[in-house]
């Protein structure tokens, strides 16, 4: 599952990138046939390229898996090369699919969009209670298959209900698909050297000694997590906004998107980090302490954690930068930028994994993270011609004073909770469920027009998903 799994990732992201700001230009300069057109053409040229790595990789698979499966025995490695052949039509099916989501995405038809990969899970379920005793393993790759296949089918669907045919003629736009190549080499560039970022991290973390690549896996991914729930979903949704807004020539709506973006990251981010870097070995307690995972470990992994967690903003930062910048079709400096954060995070990893080992590692992301992501701040002042950010100053002022009250609710509550013997994940909820209604509570105290605007959305949210049964349509 790795290989096409890897494939798909490492295209999405740039495929997406390109297409949707060049989607929302052709809507504004060419005749609709002609980007239905377009959109046939590169979707059935992305069918095209994928196919051919799935061939690849189907005959690649005597070599490839043994790669992975290093030190397996043999039996296991004959298996590991049949299964992988039969997953490699995923690469074909997710491939097939990364151009219909974007399509999906740019018209922004979110829901359709997400509901569409809940037949992966539907599937996979489904195959593995019918026919798991029958067919062991294989139960879980067809249903990946089956459900990878229907997803896509129902992306199809959603955007035929929206007007646009992919069984139509198709002619051949030079213009248009070299635009789409020029914009997409950089991001593929781009996405290599992210992913490089994270391999980096591991390599080195091998020199440490036993359990530090477990130890910064782990750190990670509990890290990795609301960015993953609330920031990518965020970029996102903001993606065909942010294209619209690249084509205002005053850039006025670009520099309102970049202002709101700094303020409610902050405002999101915040509090999480300050809860995490306090309650780190609570939350890693639970999450992981069973079996191997002992008190130790535990230690190791949260203090990794909290290393991880002060660049948390910046993290955050680095996606919606990256939806604003190819929003504006600027997807060289990307690319620059991106490799030098890959020598950037090198030198500061050899520099603090001497001295604080594994946690050094975790520091070295979030140093470079900061750096690269204020380096990008001041791409975007200077290419948005931003004249001040005293709304931004006056915001995070606010912000810090509702932090720092929610940080003395949280120690008071948990010295509370403790002196009456609660413990466990019910101590977390109550003081986490105290602090941010503390927190959220000094930000309508202290609001200005930005954060009051957001309290707004919130809770306008909450009362239409009351009223409509927790579903949304649109």
């Amino acid at each position: 599952w790795a290989v096409p799994g890897i494939l798909s990732l490492f295209f999405s992201g740039a495929l997406t990138g390109a297409f949707i700001p060049l989607y929302v230009q052709w809507l504004q300069t060419r005749h609709i046939e002609d980007v239905h057109n377009i959109c046939r053409l590169l979707i059935w040229g992305a069918v095209g390229l994928f196919g051919t790595l799935s061939i690849v990789l189907i005959i690649a698979a005597p070599v490839v898996f043994p790669l992975l499966g290093f030190g397996l025995p043999d039996n296991v490695k004959d298996f590991g090369i049949v299964v992988t052949r039969f997953l490699a039509l995923l690469v074909l099916f997710d491939g097939a699919s990364i151009l219909l989501s974007a399509l999906l995405q740019a018209e922004k038809r979110f829901i359709s969009m997400q509901g569409a990969s809940l037949f992966v899970n539907a599937m996979t379920i489904v195959m593995l209670v019918l026919f798991s005793e029958r067919l062991g393993v294989f139960a879980l790759v067809a249903g990946l298959l089956v459900g990878t296949a229907c997803k896509t089918v129902a992306l199809a669907g959603a955007l035929k209900r929206r007007g646009i045919f992919l069984f139509r003629p198709i002619r051949y736009d030079s213009c248009a698909v070299r635009a789409f190549v020029l914009l997409v080499l950089p991001l593929l560039g781009s996405e290599l050297v992210v992913n490089v970022n994270f391999l980096v991290d591991q390599i080195m973390a091998g020199s440490l000694g036993s359990g530090a690549i477990s130890t910064l896996k782990y750190a990670y991914r509990v890290y990795d997590l609301p960015v993953q729930i609330i920031i990518i979903a965020l970029s996102r949704a903001l993606f065909p906004f942010a294209s619209e807004a690249a084509l205002d020539v005053s850039r006025e709506r670009m520099r309102r998107i970049f202002h709101h973006a700094l303020i409610f990251l902050a405002v999101i981010t915040a509090p999480m980090i300050s809860f995490g870097c306090l309650f780190a070995h609570d939350i890693v307690h639970l999450l992981f302490e069973r079996g191997a995972f002992n008190a130790a470990a535990t230690h190791e992994t949260a203090m990794t954690f909290i290393c991880y967690n002060i660049g948390l903003f910046f993290y955050a930062y680095a996606f919606i930068n990256g939806t604003l910048f190819s929003a504006m079709q600027a997807t060289r400096i990307l690319f620059g930028m991106g490799c030098l954060s890959v020598v950037l995070n090198i030198v500061l990893n050899v520099l603090f994994m001497n001295l604080l080992g594994v946690r050094g590692i975790a520091l070295s992301t979030s140093v470079t993270t900061g750096i690269i992501s204020s380096l990008f701040i001041l791409l975007m002042i200077r290419r948005c011609a931003v004249m001040h950010l005293k709304p931004v100053y006056g915001n995070y002022l606010r912000i810090i004073i509702a932090t720092i009250g929610m940080v003395t609710a949280c120690m008071v509550i948990d010295r509370v909770a403790g002196a009456f013997m609660i413990a466990g994940i019910i101590r977390i909820s109550i003081v986490a469920s105290v602090s941010c209604s503390v927190y959220g509570v000094l930000l309508w105290i202290l609001r200005t027009r930005e954060i009051e605007g957001y309290i707004g959305f919130f809770k306008r949210l909450v009362m239409r998903t009351q009223t409509t049964g927790g579903s949304f349509s649109g």
